[in-house]
């Protein structure tokens, strides 16, 4: 009895070790794939999370563990920005209900991660390019996350040159890093510049839309 007590406790505390060491990685892989949502590059974490396997189609209907997508992150990201989004729309004294606030910031931060998700995979599928739906997910959700800091600077209340050259550098690397990666898994030269220059021109645009927006708009009491 003591043997078969000494064994389940030993089993447990494996279990319990192997559980902390897979939560430990899991922050640890989503934090590197934070920072490389801002570095434009060929190789990255983001880039491994489209890649299919050589000869595999789109359509491919099985994937290995290392292949499929991180949604953990880009769905902390979502939360993240519109809570920004919220603090944003609060330091500017808009005198609206704070259900009202909150929805609006909820509904903008999630349909523009979606919508452009969907918008990237038809794009991507039009072009032949290598890329999933629920991959397209996952790093278009990560680069949420310049929007995420440019919002926090344009909240921080810096002089005007200097705080719109920071939203605009996070605007461009954020976009530059998302359109690399898609371009790179065009096979066409040409699409792949496109698929890339509709990737930035989006991302860029919102990005600075949404500064914009939310530090000037509301003081109006206009929301969308």
């Amino acid at each position: 009895t003591h043997t078969k007590h000494t064994h389940t406790h030993t089993k447990h505390t494996r279990n319990t070790h192997t559980h902390t060491q897979t939560h430990t990685q899991t922050h640890t892989h989503t934090h590197h794939r934070l920072a490389f949502s801002l570095v434009p590059r060929r190789s990255s974490p983001l880039v491994a999370e489209v890649t299919l396997g050589e000869g595999e189609s789109a359509a491919a209907g099985t994937a290995s563990a290392a292949d499929l997508p991180d949604l953990y992150g880009p769905l902390m990201l979502a939360f993240t920005l519109a809570s920004l989004l919220l603090m944003a729309l609060q330091l500017t004294d808009t005198h609206l209900s704070d259900g009202t606030l909150v929805g609006s910031s909820l509904f903008l931060s999630f349909s523009y991660w979606l919508l452009t998700a969907t918008l990237y995979s038809i794009i991507g599928f039009t072009l032949n390019a290598s890329l999933r739906w629920l991959h397209v997910l996952s790093v278009s959700g990560y680069s949420l996350f310049g929007p995420c800091l440019a919002v926090l600077v344009q909240s921080a209340g810096l002089s005007g040159a200097l705080e719109w050259t920071v939203i605009a550098a996070l605007a461009a690397l954020s976009a530059l890093s998302m359109g690399l990666l898609f371009m790179v898994k065009t096979p066409d030269r040409k699409h792949g510049l496109i698929f890339a220059g509709t990737v930035f021109l989006v991302h860029f645009s919102f990005t600075l839309w949404l500064c914009v927006y939310y530090a000037y708009v509301p003081q109006a009491n206009t929301l969308p």
